[in-house]
């Protein structure tokens, strides 16, 4: 477990704030590679998971939010409860003008995807397995969720990255039934927090995007495999990518057209 104090730390209010979601330190080991969160982290509430760190990069506040170690069973918190604390505690200590959720995620070989490839959420983020039958009210579109990302189709084009619908579940492995709704909801990747942090972020009033790099293929009967073997090819152009998003918003400016809805 990595060392850290309670208290989140004082950000300069004269630049903008883009926070990143991250669920494992493992993963945000080479973001720290290529940026630089040197700084021990913080608590972001004592007595809770989330541990955050912070630098400044070109005139941006960064704020690196990793889901923490959960207390009980002593393993990396992954999935969307860890995520929504993550996100509530980091919007909320602060006040980001984005909020990014980045991550490894399974990809489709047959959409064109290779291990290391990153996609940028757009349209909406969903859950794929929640599914509520009742109609009326509409619980049906309650369960998917629709969380709005922002329209940032200009840099997914400056930067040469993948883009499409991200969806969020909350098992690493899927039964047909899975399948058969995240091919109903055109999915290009899959993972276990996004919608989670989107949904936090719209709560909040927050622009929203995720940032995902492809560990492995969904159309592989043995993707559970794919983790280990592909996690730090993937981990490192999750990083390269995330460091190129970085200086381009430096650069462009932490705003954009509208939430796409």
């Amino acid at each position: 477990m990595t060392d850290s104090s309670a208290g989140p730390m004082a950000l300069s209010r004269s630049k903008p704030t883009i926070v990143i979601v991250m669920a494992m330190e493992e993963e945000a080991a080479a973001v720290m590679d290529v940026l630089p969160f040197s700084d021990p982290p913080v608590l972001l509430e004592d007595g809770l998971p989330p541990l955050a760190w912070t630098t400044e990069v070109a005139d941006l506040n960064l704020v690196l939010v990793v889901n923490g170690p959960d207390p009980v069973f002593e393993v990396a918190s992954f999935g969307t409860d860890a995520a929504t604390l993550s996100t509530y505690l980091s919007i909320k200590h602060f006040s980001p003008d984005l909020v990014l959720s980045v991550g490894v995620a399974g990809g489709f070989k047959s959409q064109g995807a290779e291990i290391g490839s990153v996609y940028v959420s757009t349209d909406s983020v969903r859950y794929f397995d929640r599914r509520v039958s009742i109609s009326v009210p509409n619980y049906h579109d309650y369960a998917i969720g629709f969380y709005p990302v922002v329209d940032a189709s200009n840099m997914i084009r400056s930067l040469g990255l993948f883009s499409g619908v991200v969806v969020t579940g909350g098992s690493f492995e899927n039964s047909a039934t899975d399948e058969e709704h995240i091919r109903n909801h055109g999915a290009a990747v899959i993972e276990m927090e996004a919608a989670a942090v989107a949904k936090m972020s719209m709560l909040m009033n927050t622009p929203f995007l995720a940032v995902k790099s492809v560990v492995n293929f969904e159309e592989d009967p043995a993707f559970a495999n794919q983790f280990d073997t592909n996690f730090s090819t993937a981990t490192r152009s999750l990083a390269g990518a995330l460091e190129a998003i970085v200086f381009y918003l430096a650069e462009q400016g932490v705003s954009f057209p509208e939430h796409v809805k």
